[in-house]
């Protein structure tokens, strides 16, 4: 999609895996609410895990989340219904003036974004002061525990699956299952209460006083095929959360976040924005996406290959 040989293409999240790709691509990834779409037949207990739009323009990936959205029978979740005229309507509207709470520092402890994000997202907050919004730079609440738990569902995640050949996996998936064995059943109970709690305390302080939080999407400019990867399982999990310390936490308080192409750096590489509103409010970001896209249009270009 990013060479313009598709429109859209449907994404699953469980930590960041629309808005990732969106970011080091050059396009918008929305990851949606919990239970926007359905995850039926299948079933994620964690709540984790989402399907979302990815796409080249806001209004495309508007009108794809309104063919995915709705519920099957037996969902858990079901987020509010989509206001009138869908998504793509929202998509078409103006926002109004919105209060932005930009945020630097990300859930990952010890992690500091490159350069490159914070141009990307200070240029990002000049554009919203610009186009009417209130923009205000804060600290938001995190828990430093959350890290940890997010990788025990994770390894419980790996593990279910039934594999016939072990060997044929990457050293960093059978590290995760051969972890799986030891999350007994009170320490996942206890991740998922935190990450409840999580979403709770956002709820109650960041999202009381912000319509929206703005966020670089990674901490780093897309690196090469492959660097990310070790075969030290320990050593390419700290470098994947040192790349992707932004994305988790939508995911794990089931809250609705976008990645927009708004900033490229001196090499020619997308650094994505990532704007996050309150559980539901997907027609908000949208609304907003799409008036940041007409200030500054990105549907045109492409990444430098290297």
């Amino acid at each position: 999609m990013a060479a313009g040989l598709a429109p859209v293409a449907h994404g699953t999240d469980t930590g960041g895996s629309i808005r990732i790709p969106a970011s080091a691509c050059g396009l918008v990834g929305l990851k949606p609410s919990r239970g926007r779409i359905s995850n039926g037949p299948a079933a994620d207990a964690s709540g984790l895990s989402v399907h979302g739009p990815l796409a080249r323009t806001v209004a495309d990936a508007a009108a794809l989340l309104d063919v995915m959205s709705g519920p099957m029978p037996g969902d858990s979740n079901s987020a509010p219904s989509a206001p009138g005229g869908g998504f793509l309507d929202a998509a078409r509207r103006e926002p109004g003036p919105l209060r932005v709470a930009a945020v630097l520092r990300p859930m990952v402890p010890g992690v500091t974004a490159h350069p490159d994000c914070q141009d990307a997202q200070r240029e990002t907050a000049r554009l919203l002061d610009a186009l009417g919004h209130r923009v205000t730079e804060l600290d938001a609440p995190t828990d430093p525990l959350l890290v940890g738990a997010f990788g025990d569902v994770l390894a419980l995640l790996a593990g279910l699956p039934q594999v016939p050949d072990e060997s044929l996996l990457m050293p960093f998936t059978r590290s995760l299952r051969s972890a799986a064995p030891g999350v007994s059943g009170a320490d996942c109970l206890q991740a998922l209460q935190r990450f409840q709690a999580a979403g709770q305390q956002l709820a109650d302080t960041l999202f009381a006083g912000y319509d929206v939080v703005l966020s670089p999407t990674l901490a780093a400019p897309p690196g090469l095929i492959g660097a990310l990867r070790s075969e030290d399982p320990g050593a390419e999990f700290a470098a994947m959360a040192a790349f992707m310390p932004y994305t988790p936490l939508a995911n794990i308080t089931g809250l609705p976040s976008i990645s927009l192409p708004l900033h490229w750096n001196a090499q020619g590489l997308p650094i994505g924005s990532m704007l996050t509103a309150r559980y539901g409010a997907e027609a908000l970001l949208l609304s907003l996406a799409a008036q940041l896209e007409v200030a500054k249009p990105w549907s045109g270009r492409q990444p430098v290959l290297r």
